[in-house]
């Protein structure tokens, strides 16, 4: 389950945007994924979705499509139909459970609760909930931090597993050929 930090694209590209960093990752590499058959000229993130392995939330992609850039044609063209609805009862709900705790956390400041509140990352907190998922973001726990609301930190109080992209990448069997080491 991505965040809109990160987004895996065509022939293996992935951007942090400035929502969780504002460092960009750009990897353009051939790819090579253990025991699939997969070619690099492929697209890996519809391949890994179209398994199950991938998806996010509908959330998600209306902050990618703000942007007028590439990102926001890779979440209108390539990866689409990957982003699941945030519309169920029982995902709601977990919304719910999840605003709650943010809000009553006093260690953030009351501008930064809002900000989580207006953003994809409760919603998507909620589907990981529901459905079973793991978080896949590159912000880090910050136990003291008051001027956001970091995404591991409310997984943490949910007991919601979370990773980095590099550990989803590992996870998914992905090996970055080209490098030998001697």
């Amino acid at each position: 389950l991505i965040s809109a930090g990160i987004v895996t694209c065509p022939f293996f590209e992935i951007f942090t945007t400035d929502m969780d960093l504002t460092l960009i990752f750009y990897f353009r590499l051939i790819v090579k994924l253990l025991s699939s058959g997969v070619k690099p000229e492929q697209k890996l993130s519809p391949i890994f979705a179209s398994n199950g392995l991938l998806c996010s939330v509908d959330w998600v992609k209306r902050e990618l499509e703000r942007g007028n850039d590439y990102l926001a044609q890779w979440a209108k063209k390539v990866f689409a139909r990957w982003f699941d609805s945030t519309a169920d009862k029982d995902i709601v709900e977990c919304y719910g459970e999840v605003m709650n705790w943010v809000n009553r956390q006093r260690q953030f400041y009351d501008w930064a609760k809002r900000d989580f509140a207006s953003g994809a990352d409760g919603w998507l907190l909620a589907y990981a909930m529901v459905r079973n998922k793991v978080v896949v973001t590159q912000e880090q726990f910050k136990a003291n931090l008051k001027n956001k609301v970091p995404l591991p930190n409310v997984c943490r109080a949910f007991e919601v597993d979370h990773i980095d992209s590099f550990t989803m990448l590992r996870e998914l069997g992905v090996r970055l050929v080209g490098f030998e080491t001697p």
